[in-house]
């Protein structure tokens, strides 16, 4: 298993295999990832500030105590990442046509969080504040939203959701009118 403690800012990081890797007490500012495979890598208390990954692969990655500061993550696979374990103090990551099926979430502070052209299905959001986040031609079939805060939270252009008006707060939230059908399910009501 390959060990790296160190700090890197403003560096690039291109085809690189994170592989297996223990990536531990590492932090690493401004600094872009493209093409990377982190596939059941462990981050643990690793720091990333003003990062970007694009076209990376998060498969079976351990976020022990990991810090998300304005991190964005564009077309990378995600799937059933567990975000529980990131620090909550500062997190903020945005997500662009990312594939996060499967994924926990839930008790995160999600405020302004882009979830543009991701697939999230099966998402567990449970407990998040998602106000004033965005889920642009986002899919959410059988994704978890209970105890949520979704106040003025956008989901016009998504996908699939079905949202419990009772267990959720949605004041000010924006939904197209060929998406009320996922607010009405528990009613078992048919809209024709």
């Amino acid at each position: 298993m390959m060990q790296m403690r160190m700090y890197h800012e403003e560096q690039d990081f291109n085809k690189l295999s994170f592989v297996s890797a223990e990536v531990q007490g590492t932090e690493f500012n401004l600094c872009r990832f493209d093409n990377c495979d982190f596939s059941d890598c462990a981050f643990h208390e690793t720091i990333f500030t003003d990062c970007e990954f694009s076209n990376c692969n998060f498969t079976s990655v351990d976020l022990a105590d990991c810090a998300l500061k304005n991190v964005r993550f564009a077309d990378c696979k995600m799937l059933g990442l567990d975000f529980t374990g990131c620090r909550d103090f500062l997190f903020k990551a945005n997500f662009d046509n990312c594939r996060l099926d499967y994924s926990v979430l839930s008790g995160k502070d999600l405020r302004k969080t882009s979830f543009k052209g991701c697939s999230l299905l099966q998402a567990d959001f449970t407990d998040c504040n998602l106000s004033a986040a965005v889920f642009t031609s986002a899919r959410l079939d059988g994704a978890v939203f209970v105890a949520c805060n979704l106040e003025k939270a956008d989901f016009r252009s998504a996908l699939g959701y079905e949202i419990d008006p009772d267990k959720n707060r949605l004041k000010n939230a924006r939904f197209s009118a060929d998406g009320l059908g996922g607010l009405l399910t528990k009613y078992e009501i048919k809209i024709d």
